[in-house]
């Protein structure tokens, strides 16, 4: 037994239509614009676009635009947690005595070389909280391209799909049905043969 190619692929683009071409959402009945198309046109059906939201109804294909913008957003979270560490650990090092963080001060050494170093950890500082400010920046540039995005194509979940290749398949059978009743010439009654006054 070999199975048949399904009609559509599971692979449909929303579109939006005309208030003017309305029709109710296949799941709750409201009136909705948003059409989903299927890959080679053979169906189609309209659904409210919250229900584009439910991973239980359908799944989005996220253009490899988007899954740049993850990874760009993983590896700036990932950044940030490391320069926030790395921060802290300066900060709070400052204020341990020397001999619990393992450097070692002589106690004759002079005060401009502590001034000195006091110095260049405040440069060190404060390039630390420029770039902390960059890469806050353009974490949030990323995200609102994330949150902005929304994607146009989608695979419908196993049952909805199934539901409507059965919906596809009883149409066929349906058209066929009714086709076969039309072209049969004993399914309509026949013009009685006889005159008004004839009697048989």
């Amino acid at each position: 037994m070999t199975s048949a190619e399904p009609p559509f692929p599971n692979l449909y683009r929303s579109r939006l239509v005309s208030e003017n071409d309305l029709r109710s959402c296949v799941v709750c009945f409201k009136f909705t614009t948003t059409v989903m198309l299927a890959d080679n046109k053979a169906d189609f059906f309209y659904v409210c676009a919250g229900h584009l939201k439910d991973t239980n109804f359908c799944d989005p294909i996220h253009s490899d635009e988007y899954l740049g913008w993850i990874r760009e957003r993983d590896r700036l979270y990932k950044r940030i947690s490391e320069l926030k560490r790395k921060m802290d650990d300066e900060a709070w090092n400052k204020y341990l005595p020397t001999k619990w963080i393992g450097k070692s001060r002589a106690k004759d050494e002079d005060k401009n070389k502590h001034k000195a170093d006091d110095d260049d950890d405040d440069d060190e500082k404060k390039t630390d909280e420029v770039m902390m400010k960059k890469m806050n920046k353009e974490l949030e540039t990323v995200l609102d391209k994330i949150s902005g995005y929304s994607s146009k194509d989608f695979k419908l979940n196993k049952d909805v799909y199934r539901m409507r290749l059965q919906r596809y398949h009883n149409q066929k059978v349906q058209a066929k049905r009714q086709q076969e009743i039309q072209s049969d010439p004993g399914f309509f009654p026949q013009v009685p043969t006889n005159k008004l006054g004839d009697r048989e």
